[in-house]
């Protein structure tokens, strides 16, 4: 049986349990690359507001393949199944906290973003202080490296040493 031209073009992303949890046809691709963009870092994005976890968890497989974030979509011929993995958060290593701390202070949002997609927790940076990265971050860096820490679900609550949370560092 041939399939219809609507389903050759459909890109879909299956779940690990082999649920499809996004399918995307030739249009809401365009839609996708007018919001987003069209690589498969916007793909991410996407999957980040359908699937509620943070871009920096998601994994894109393909055959087996990892799947590059700056790796354009519309190379790809379809249809086109994707598979996508959560990854789980892990706690920041000594030398990934200073690598941070370093983002933070030269308002690195690339340098940030990198250590995001380990993915580290990003509310286990702290420094001396008991300063998560979005508390340092807050008032000295900027507003990407801030956007990227709240994106990737850093903590508006957290305390640092002297019981001040992220908003009290903003005034």
């Amino acid at each position: 049986m041939a399939l219809s031209n609507e389903s050759e073009s459909v890109l879909r992303v299956y779940g690990i349990s082999g649920e499809i949890v996004a399918s995307l046809d030739a249009e809401e691709r365009a839609a996708m690359s007018t919001e987003f963009g069209n690589s498969v870092g916007a793909l991410k994005e996407l999957l980040q507001l359908r699937l509620g976890t943070p871009r920096f968890r998601i994994r894109l497989l393909c055959r087996g393949c990892l799947l590059e974030n700056d790796e354009s979509i519309f190379a790809w011929d379809f249809p086109k199944d994707v598979q996508v993995v959560l990854v789980p958060v892990r706690a920041a290593t000594e030398e990934e906290r200073g690598q941070m701390f370093h983002a933070i202070r030269t308002s690195s949002s690339n340098q940030v973003e990198a250590l995001l997609h380990a993915p580290l927790d990003p509310d286990s940076v702290c420094n001396q202080l008991g300063q998560t990265a979005l508390i340092h971050a807050a008032p000295v860096s900027s507003a990407a490296c801030v956007r990227s820490l709240l994106e990737a679900r850093a903590g508006l609550d957290k305390t640092d040493r002297q019981r001040a949370v992220v908003l009290e560092y903003l005034y």
